[in-house]
C-alpha cells in the first residue's frame, strides 16, 4: 500500500504482547514493511507518535517516532505492535 498521512494526535504506544504473550520486551522500528534494518528500538510500553499509515494486504504498519527517545528514533512497526492504550506494566 501507499503511506498515508496519520491526522491523530491520540496517543500510541509500542506493545510488545502479542496474543496474550509477551514476544517482544524491546520494540524494534525498521526501515521499511521488508524489515531489513532495525532503525531503532525502545522498550513495551513506549510512547510514540504516528507519523504515517500503511495498509497492506497481509500486514499494516505504521511509521513512528518514539516520544523522548535520542536519535535514531523513527521508522516502521507492524501494527500488532501498535496499541492506542497503554499497555500493562510487565
Amino acid at each position: 500500500g501507499i503511506p498515508t498521512i496519520w491526522n491523530s494526535d491520540a496517543p500510541a504506544y509500542l506493545n510488545g504482547i502479542y496474543e496474550g504473550e509477551l514476544i517482544q520486551p524491546l520494540v524494534f522500528l525498521y526501515d521499511s514493511h521488508l524489515r531489513r534494518e532495525i532503525t531503532a528500538q525502545a522498550p513495551h510500553g513506549s510512547e510514540i507518535k504516528i507519523l504515517l499509515s500503511q495498509s497492506n494486504p497481509q500486514l499494516d504498519y505504521y511509521f513512528v517516532k518514539i516520544i523522548g527517545a535520542d536519535q535514531p528514533n523513527e521508522g516502521w512497526v507492524p501494527a500488532p505492535f501498535v496499541s492506542f492504550e497503554k499497555p500493562a506494566a510487565l
